[in-house]
């Protein structure tokens, strides 16, 4: 199957699960800068991260990339831990259909981000602080650190469900 993923990143989260995935699958990735004017493809992905609960430049992206492949799955980097629940709120976010996402977590440096970037995060830093410390799950502290300190999340692990989906894709249409 030939594969594309084309990756949007702040962090480098998100080109390295590019990168990782387009190993696994035997595909290329290329930033989103520089996406190829030819199609052909079986199957589009766009690897990017999730910010303000939805993923970052999805309709763009998914209007420039769909002349590309027959197919388009998003991979999403993320600070919190990326359950069922937290992946149908961003797909609903996102307007996808849940089993065209999966979210992966991801790194944080905020020296790497934009100032408007770094403001948001600034005032979710705020607002996990001002809650009491019996209030604050162990997600709260991780997500704080992760805005106070560089942290990574960021394990390859989280791309096997893509892989995955991606490979039962590929098994579908050769049975065709």
């Amino acid at each position: 199957m030939k594969t594309l993923v084309v990756y949007k990143s702040k962090s480098g989260a998100s080109m390295y699960y590019a990168e990782e995935i387009a190993r696994a699958l035997g595909g290329e990735s290329r930033h989103y800068r520089s996406i190829p004017r030819e199609g052909g493809y079986d199957l589009v992905i766009y690897a990017a991260g999730v910010n303000g609960g939805k993923v970052d430049s999805l309709a763009a992206m998914k209007k420039a990339l769909a002349p590309l492949g027959k197919r388009f799955l998003t991979a999403a980097s993320c600070l919190r831990e990326p359950t069922g629940e937290y992946r149908r709120e961003v797909a609903k976010k996102s307007g996808l259909r849940e089993e065209e996402l999966v979210l992966m977590r991801g790194r944080m440096n905020m020296a790497r981000l934009g100032i408007w970037d770094r403001l948001l995060l600034r005032m979710v830093r705020a607002k996990i602080d001002r809650k009491a410390e019996r209030e604050k799950t162990q997600e709260d502290r991780e997500i704080y650190n992760a805005l106070s300190f560089p942290t990574s999340f960021t394990d390859v692990k989280y791309i096997l469900p893509l892989v995955k989906k991606a490979r039962a894709m590929e098994e579908e249409s050769e049975a065709k």
